[in-house]
């Protein structure tokens, strides 16, 4: 989901995955604008899609590659690779490129950003040799890696699961890059002018005091997804970062444990914190959104009125949200 300030008009669009387009909305009056694309011509599945002025970027999971097409036109530009090849050593374990509507793919200047992971745990992961951010150079057709995972996810284990191994970030105007490990309660900064440059400040929750690891040693396999899922729903964890660029505030997700949940039911119900830093990062509050909507996390957004949050319902044919507005909390 993708939401878009041009031009005096908001554009809210989104992937219909049962058809693979990508559909167009006016913001304000709810009016359908239009379908992308409008034929059959991309055959691959859509993950992730970028619209800039007039282009329009979509990224495959499966290929690994990004397509960029004329948005009016529908006419094919090019296609390149931002997910490589994994190599049989451990040297460097290269992430596969993972898109949602809070880790998405972000076109600045001449560079296409986007994060991911490579699934698994591995005793042979280190500091440095697990990097989640991809970098590609249009101009120069190259593939840059940077952001490490924390020092805990090399020491422990977390699963090898997107539920902690995928990772979230934002993006300011200026270049600032900021991401959100689900294990970490701190957020961890760099920017597109040096992305080498990292460091970690705090942006954790009050009502988050410990996570803990997943309670077998890395490379261990005596365990099956199941396992992994209970675990995930009894531990609190961080998710989506989201920069407010027409109030100057982020919005951090995290998720509490909910130890009474039943982990054989489907859904997650582990409840839902907005944190709110300023511009500097430094933290002013925290709001538990109410627990008798069913929110979708994964799908938020900032609009000029405020953050929304996806409401799920059992018609697919609405689309609701919940808006929650910092200055109407505080």
């Amino acid at each position: 989901m993708q939401y878009k300030d041009v031009d005096s008009m908001q554009i809210l669009s989104f992937v219909n995955d049962y058809n693979n387009k990508i559909y167009f909305f006016n913001y304000n009056t709810r009016q359908y604008m239009g379908v992308f694309p409008t034929g059959n011509t991309l055959k691959e599945k859509i993950q992730g899609y970028y619209i800039d002025n007039d282009s329009i970027y979509i990224y495959s999971y499966n290929s690994g590659k990004v397509y960029c097409y004329l948005f009016d036109e529908e006419t094919f530009i090019k296609d390149f690779f931002i997910v490589e090849k994994q190599k049989k050593n451990y040297d460097l374990l290269t992430p596969h490129s993972y898109l949602t509507t809070i880790s998405p793919m972000i076109k600045y200047g001449n560079t296409i950003l986007s994060t991911g992971y490579r699934s698994g745990e591995t005793k042979f992961e280190t500091t440095v040799n697990r990097p989640v951010l991809t970098v590609y150079n249009i101009n120069t057709d190259t593939l840059t890696y940077c952001a490490n995972f924390p020092k805990q996810y090399s020491e422990y284990n977390w699963g090898g699961s997107m539920l902690f191994r995928l990772t979230y970030y934002t993006m300011k105007p200026d270049g600032t890059i900021v991401l959100s490990f689900p294990a970490s309660h701190d957020l961890a900064i760099t920017s597109i002018n040096d992305l080498q440059n990292m460091k970690y400040v705090y942006g954790g929750s009050n009502q988050i005091k410990t996570i803990h690891s997943f309670p077998y040693r890395k490379g261990s396999f005596s365990y099956n997804n199941q396992d992994i899922w209970s675990w995930y729903l009894r531990t609190p964890s961080y998710e989506g970062i989201l920069y407010d660029q027409y109030r100057n505030l982020y919005y951090r997700i995290a998720r509490l444990a909910n130890k009474e949940c039943d982990p054989n039911e489907q859904g997650n119900k582990k409840p839902i914190i907005i944190i709110v830093l300023d511009d500097n990062l430094q933290y002013l509050g925290e709001t538990i959104l109410p627990q008798n909507l069913s929110l979708c996390s994964s799908n938020i957004f900032v609009s000029k009125e405020g953050l929304n949050i996806q409401v799920l319902s059992e018609n697919e044919d609405i689309l609701k949200f919940y808006r929650y507005d910092y200055a109407k909390f505080n």
